[in-house]
């Protein structure tokens, strides 16, 4: 039982009223029917004046009150709460929407460049290739002498 449902529980067990405080009898009295001493402050304590009076304005009506207003705003609170949350839900849909384009759009253009590059590590490859080649048939030709007559 939580402390709402308790202090419901007490007020709806309590002395109905209203209820008052006579500072002349020093008495707060529930009025139901017939009157009913609540509470007194005839010890003259300081604060007993002030608890009778905190206990008179505490009455059953005033706590069923309070519990009412406090539902109705839990109420609404969960309410808010749930309109928020389908407000963050769509705003997180709408960004993943977009961070999936932005992905789609990165992997693209990332096949591209690697497609590009490949296309040019295979012509720089090719022109490596062929400079290689020449140079070893540049080495394994044999070297003219002084006595070979050129071709021609």
């Amino acid at each position: 039982m939580t402390d709402i449902e308790k202090l419901e529980a007490l007020a709806k067990a309590a002395t109905a009223g209203p209820w008052e405080a006579r500072e002349a009898s020093r008495f707060v009295l529930a009025s139901h029917g017939k009157r009913q001493a609540i509470c007194d402050w005839e010890d003259n304590a300081p604060e007993a004046k002030a608890n009778c009076l905190f206990i008179a304005a505490a009455n059953p009506s005033a706590i069923l009150e309070l519990v009412k207003a406090n539902r109705q705003l839990q109420s609404e609170l969960a309410a808010a709460r749930a309109g928020n949350d389908a407000v963050w839900n769509a705003g997180r849909d709408a960004a993943l929407v977009e961070v999936r384009r932005q992905g789609n759009t990165y992997r693209s253009n990332l096949a591209t460049a690697t497609e590009e590059r490949a296309i040019t590590q295979y012509r720089f490859g090719a022109a490596a290739c062929n400079y290689v080649e020449n140079s070893i048939r540049a080495l394994t030709r044999p070297t003219p002498t002084a006595g070979d007559k050129p071709n021609g």
